[in-house]
């Protein structure tokens, strides 16, 4: 039971870094012109090496967390009968991850550029410019642990239902490879859902690592003037190129 633990976030974390590899070859197949940058991603041994170690240590601090799941040390409850409520507050609590998630990642994502920390730590996952799913993991294994550092935060401290951390858990890791895929799955939506960050978005603060520190909301880098000054604008013009080569069809 307890190898369940390891063996999930690892399991999902493949499972992302494929799916998004698959999708990617299927568009670049097809010419389909959702790539951010025209020329190929190179992936180098650094970058492979880097997310097998990282991902190894996902599996860790899960089979960790699974030690002191079964010494009942973690917030997550069980439900015996199901209501309304309890139905609600399901929902609202993967919402309130995603939303503290957003927070602490921001939060340390600009902890990780401070001078000193960018030099020791966060300079390795810079190193890939151009963002491709395994640019995801890539990087320095103290970054690691902060990355994954909001799971055990959220499961020590915040009630949740066990299906609602796994769950979250899952998105966390899929989005993270769709936000350094180097392919924009999302520039088709309504201004109105700009608030929601794109891959654009994870792509410019690698070629540009001054600007765009957010992970699932824009609301942080509005607030705190952190956007890319061309974002929106690029984000546009993204759009037009989408609009453009289906009309071509």
């Amino acid at each position: 039971m307890l190898l369940i633990w390891p063996l999930f976030i690892i399991s999902i974390s493949a499972l992302a870094l494929l799916f998004f590899h698959r999708l990617n070859w299927l568009h670049e197949k097809a010419q389909n012109p959702k790539k951010i940058k025209a020329s190929p991603a190179k992936v180098s041994r650094t970058e492979r090496r880097s997310t097998l170690f990282n991902v190894s240590l996902y599996g860790l601090v899960f089979f960790v967390l699974g030690l002191f799941y079964q010494g009942g040390y973690l917030r997550f409850y069980v439900v015996e009968t199901w209501s309304l409520i309890e139905v609600m507050y399901l929902v609202l609590s993967f919402l309130l991850c995603v939303l503290l998630h957003d927070i602490y990642f921001y939060i340390t994502h600009r902890f990780l550029h401070l001078p000193l920390v960018y030099r020791w730590v966060h300079h390795l996952h810079h190193n890939s410019t151009d963002t491709h799913v395994f640019s995801t993991f890539s990087f320095h294994p103290v970054e690691g642990l902060i990355q994954i550092g909001i799971l055990p935060l959220l499961a020590f401290f915040v009630p949740l239902h066990l299906s609602v951390f796994f769950l979250f858990s899952a998105f966390m890791i899929f989005m993270s490879v769709y936000g350094h895929s180097g392919y924009e799955y999302r520039a088709n939506k309504a201004k109105g859902l700009y608030i929601f960050n794109t891959s654009v978005h994870h792509h410019q603060h690698h070629s540009s690592f001054h600007y765009n520190f957010g992970i699932y909301l824009n609301l942080w880098d509005q607030l705190f003037k952190t956007n890319h000054p061309q974002y929106f604008e690029e984000v546009d013009q993204f759009k037009q190129r989408l609009e453009d080569s289906k009309s071509n069809f």
